[in-house]
């Protein structure tokens, strides 16, 4: 069965968020680098009560034109599925301006 056009509501924000870190060492005027680390945890929830299309078979019943997302799902999201770690560094060199 195919859902064509689901209404996507993206939720990244909500528990458990984003978030980074960064760490430096020395005063402002030697710093020459930091380390960072990234954590992106993604959501994303479809809106169960949108009418969209659909075709194919839903419990071997043929299916086609319009149709609600509740009618086949009680839960359609991906709340787990993408978790991103970053790691970076960062280097200053001094030059004459």
């Amino acid at each position: 069965m195919t859902l064509k056009d689901v209404p996507w509501d993206g939720k990244s924000f909500v528990d458990p968020p984003y978030w980074g870190a960064a760490e430096s060492t020395g005063s402002t005027s030697t710093r020459i680098g930091a380390l960072m680390v990234d954590c992106h945890h993604a959501k994303i929830y479809s809106e169960l009560g949108a009418t969209v299309n659909v075709s194919g078979k839903r419990d071997g019943v043929p299916v086609s034109g319009k149709d609600r997302i509740n009618n086949t799902f009680d839960v359609l999201e991906f709340t787990d599925g993408l978790n991103q770690i970053f790691f970076g560094g960062m280097f200053r060199w001094k030059h004459p301006r």
